[in-house]
Order: C-alpha cells, then sequence, then structure tokens
C-alpha cells in the first residue's frame, strides 16, 4: 500500500502534468473560439507569468533572496516557444499541437548532446527514428492532416523550448532563472505590437485565459515541476512527460469537442514509444 508520501508525490505530478497540457487547452480554447488574437495571448501569458513568478519569490523568501541567474539568450528562446506556441494553436488541435510541441523538444535535446560529442547508443538512434516517422506520419498529406504552416510554427516552439531547455540545465536556481528568462521575454514580447488586432477590444474571455496560461498553468506549474525534479531521476522525468500530449488529447476531446483521429492514435505511439525506448535505454546505461 503506498504511503502518504508516494500518494502526496504522485498527486503534485499529476496536478503538475495537468497545468502542462493546461497550457494548450487555454491557448486552444481563446484562439479557436475567436476570444483574443495570438500575439496578444503571448504577450499576456508572458507578462502573467512573469508577475506569479515574482509574487511566488515573495512568497518563499529564499527564492526572493537568490542571485538572477536568467539569460538574454534564454529569454529570446522563451519568446520564439511563447509565439510559435500561440499563433500555431490558431489552427491546431490541442492534441495535435502538443505532440509534436513534446517530440521536437525531445529531438532538439538529442541533437545538442549529439552535437556536443555524445555517442548515442542503437536503441537511443532507434527511437528517436521512430518518433521522427510517427511525426512525418502525422502531418502525411491527407483529409485529416494539420495545417502543414501551423505544424512548422509548433515545431518551431518545440525546437526554441528545447534550446531553452538546455540554456537553464544544471542551473542552482531554476524557478529564478525562469522568472527572470518571464520578465525580460515580456518585455520582448513588445516586439509583437505590429500582429496585434487593433481593430477589436481585448476581450475579458480571452484575457483571462491568458492570464491563466501564464500564471496557472506556465507560471504556478513550472515552479511544481521544478520543485519535484529533484526527487526524479532524469530518465525518468523525462518518461513522465510523455503523458502530457496524452492528457491533452484527453482534455481536448471532453472540453473542447475535439476528435481523436486513427492517424492521431498511430502517430501517438510511434512517437511517444519511440522516445520512450531511447529514454528508458538511457535510463539503464
Amino acid at each position: 500500500m503506498p504511503s502518504s508520501i508516494q500518494i502526496k508525490f504522485l498527486l503534485q505530478l499529476l496536478l503538475t502534468l495537468t497545468l502542462f497540457a493546461a497550457n494548450s487547452i487555454f491557448c486552444r480554447f481563446a484562439l479557436a473560439s475567436g476570444e483574443i488574437a495570438a500575439a496578444e495571448f503571448t504577450v499576456l501569458r508572458l507578462i502573467s507569468g512573469a508577475f506569479t513568478l515574482w509574487g511566488l519569490s515573495f512568497l518563499f523568501a529564499s527564492l526572493g533572496k537568490e542571485q538572477a541567474s536568467g539569460s538574454w539568450g534564454g529569454a529570446v528562446a522563451l519568446l520564439f516557444y511563447a509565439a510559435g506556441f500561440s499563433f500555431a494553436y490558431v489552427q491546431l488541435d490541442a492534441g495535435v499541437g502538443a505532440l509534436i510541441l513534446f517530440a521536437l523538444v525531445q529531438l532538439t535535446l538529442f541533437l545538442i548532446n549529439f552535437r556536443q560529442g555524445y555517442i548515442a547508443n542503437l536503441f537511443e538512434l532507434a527511437g528517436m527514428l521512430l518518433a521522427m516517422v510517427g511525426l512525418a506520419y502525422l502531418l502525411l498529406p491527407s483529409s485529416s492532416a494539420p495545417s502543414l504552416s501551423a505544424a512548422l510554427l509548433m515545431a518551431l516552439a518545440g525546437i526554441a523550448w528545447g534550446v531553452y531547455t538546455w540554456l537553464g540545465k544544471g542551473v542552482k536556481h531554476p524557478v529564478v532563472m525562469t522568472r527572470q528568462n518571464f520578465s525580460r521575454a515580456a518585455l520582448l514580447s513588445l516586439s509583437l505590437l505590429p500582429w496585434f488586432n487593433w481593430t477589436e477590444m481585448l476581450s475579458i474571455n480571452g484575457m483571462v485565459l491568458a492570464c491563466l496560461s501564464g500564471g496557472l498553468a506556465s507560471g504556478l506549474g513550472y515552479t511544481l515541476w521544478y520543485l519535484l525534479l529533484p526527487s526524479i531521476p532524469a530518465a525518468q522525468a523525462g518518461l513522465y512527460q510523455l503523458s502530457v500530449p496524452i492528457i491533452t488529447a484527453i482534455l481536448g476531446i471532453v472540453l473542447l469537442d475535439e476528435s481523436w483521429t486513427l492517424p492521431l492514435t498511430i502517430s501517438s505511439l510511434l512517437v511517444i514509444g519511440g522516445i520512450a525506448i531511447a529514454m528508458l535505454k538511457r535510463g539503464t546505461d
């Protein structure tokens, strides 16, 4: 029978992964319903995320006292992630977008490590190849295939988030780093002003959804994840995130009336299975 500590850990983990999935749901719902434009969603998301992280720093005094560890490079990567994410979800279903995002994050980290001299074993190479085949299958021309331009934007978001993750690898205070990078990215996001929908006023619903994405799903979600990471082995941390596209797709079906198609099922099995093979083997080396 699981102990109270194990139950607490599992509940915190489930909440964190659900918050990750909620980012896609908030964004897709806001954009698909026309409540807000993608550029405006991005700016509000980054601003609300920065405010939330600063607020958490004041609540937890130890975080507030740590030296800033963010960077402008990290902020640029964060902006590209957030903008690509928002503009892609104008057309992509929540589950499809999460699958593309997740796969490109893992592939980017894999390629960066390979570029730095990491020698991949056959299981890792086979797993990543299987994942790429899964993505290619999802994007094959068909009546259910997602928009190629939107898929490319989400791929850009995944690459940017992979770079952002790599830039933050090994930092002593990841929550502080995230706070600083969100603040810088919020400032840089003003470059999206030309893409604002100036002909219509922002709706209350759109602003609320953007703030929920930035403050709750991003700010609080990332903080909870960083607090959990010390108790999670590296390989398992990646494997836990395999569930995010599935959670997102289920929430999309329940809340957004999206459909789970056969191509999405096959692609999900190939992508998630391939990355799982690569990560499981890495964890046993």
